[in-house]
């Protein structure tokens, strides 16, 4: 997976950036960069290709989607304890 200047958004990135963020993140990310939500959103659906302009953008995502990621793994783990606690404990 590359980000590459004047193509779509691979469809693998595509759908983990789909599946780790959402659109307050994607607001989020306007906010920060001045990117249009609707721009970042055609990135993501690959209807629009990267530019220089949108790739900061895109990039920043892809921080929130690892950062996202990062807190799910925490909370499966953190669900897996409570859950083991309650079967040691029956």
């Amino acid at each position: 997976m590359e980000i590459e200047i004047r193509k779509h958004v691979d469809e693998d990135l595509s759908k983990l950036l789909r599946e780790f963020t959402s659109g307050s993140d994607i607001i989020k990310v306007y906010n920060e960069t001045n990117i249009s939500d609707f721009t970042l959103q055609s990135l993501l659906g690959r209807r629009r290709k990267v530019t220089e302009d949108n790739k900061p953008g895109l990039v920043r995502l892809i921080e929130i989607a690892i950062e996202n990621a990062k807190s799910g793994i925490n909370k499966a783990e953190d669900c897996e304890k409570k859950l083991t606690q309650v079967l040691e404990s029956i």
